[in-house]
């Protein structure tokens, strides 16, 4: 049983079930610094108890099975109510504990965050003139981890439509940080006509840098 769905569907279960807890919460209530269920949540079990025999009789009715269901609603409200609010977050609850009572065991170790994989590229767009819109895309056919793969690092550098691409990113000079598929981009008049070379690499959320992709160049207009 997982999440939510950690309460049994079948009536004898559910009674077996919420007897056990019951019984094991009375002997361990005051350790985990709580009450003890309820004499009255005691009680609708046991009247749950009774009303379910009564349904398994040859001579049960269409009102013993109404009464049934409405007293299983009130051991399944009490039982849920005792539960999540004084045993499923209580840290003095033991893993061992939530076993013997049949309930969730959560895993509170952080999920490691790995390097980032695989390497980034881009498309172009020209939404207006002066602008220019990169539509960013993993490089396909290189590894890739979307949990370390938090965001993207991107450098541009606007050069002389006959310069040839920069070699060394790190000397690009224009640099931002974004988490978005797209990113838009306007440039001055003095700039039209020229070349905008970018280059992107994935980073994780701990700023760990991965492998900078090809560079991708666009004429600005």
């Amino acid at each position: 049983m997982r999440g939510r769905k950690y309460i049994p569907t079948k009536e004898g279960e559910l009674f077996d079930w919420v007897n056990n807890i019951y019984v094991y919460a009375k002997a361990n209530h005051q350790r985990w610094g709580v009450m003890a269920p309820e004499e009255e949540m005691v009680q609708r079990l046991n009247v749950f108890k009774a009303k379910l025999a009564k349904c398994k009789e040859p001579t049960k009715n269409a009102i013993d099975v109404f009464s049934k269901n409405n007293a299983k609603k009130l051991v399944v409200k009490d039982i849920r109510g005792y539960v999540q609010g004084l045993i499923m977050r209580n840290v003095r609850v033991s893993d061992d504990d939530r076993k013997l009572m049949v309930l969730p065991v959560f895993d509170t170790k952080p999920t490691p965050i790995g390097e980032p994989l695989g390497l980034v590229t881009a498309t172009f767009k020209y939404p207006s003139e002066g602008a220019l819109e990169l539509k960013l895309a993993h490089l396909e056919g290189t590894p890739y981890d979307e949990r370390a793969n938090y965001g993207i690092k991107i450098k541009c550098s606007i050069l002389s439509s006959s310069a040839p691409p920069p070699t060394d990113v790190e000397k690009m000079p224009d640099s931002r940080f974004t988490r978005k598929k797209k990113e838009l981009y306007y440039f001055d008049r003095k700039d039209k006509q020229k070349t905008a070379h970018f280059c992107m690499r994935y980073e994780n959320s701990k700023g760990w840098e991965g492998k900078w992709g090809p560079i991708v160049s666009a004429v600005i207009t």
